[in-house]
């Protein structure tokens, strides 16, 4: 049984001092094979995705409710609990504990 390990990762490169060089711009080592044509494409065909026809319809989700969590930490801030308790982690987890 042959085991094939492939990794796929989008760079960007360029010569310093005659030495070419590269940064990693994404890891796209988990995306499907369908995600990763798709980059390609897109990437291929930079301004003119739109002259290609529909794309199909587009899938959203919502991340991380993160406006509860700052407007708490903005209160706690201005009314000084912060500053009271302290910011290391076991002041933190007591005081959400209570």
């Amino acid at each position: 049984m042959e085991r094939k390990l492939t990794g796929v990762l989008l760079r960007n490169s360029y010569r310093v001092n005659g030495k070419i060089q590269h940064d990693t711009i994404a890891n796209l080592s988990k995306c499907s094979d369908d995600e990763i044509a798709a980059i390609k494409f897109a990437l291929k065909n930079k301004g003119q995705i739109d002259k290609h026809g529909p794309i199909g319809p587009i899938k959203t989700k919502q991340g991380l409710a993160i406006g509860a969590v700052w407007v708490f930490l903005e209160i706690a801030k201005r009314v000084r609990i912060i500053q009271n308790f302290g910011t290391n982690t076991k002041c933190s987890v007591s005081f959400m504990d209570n």
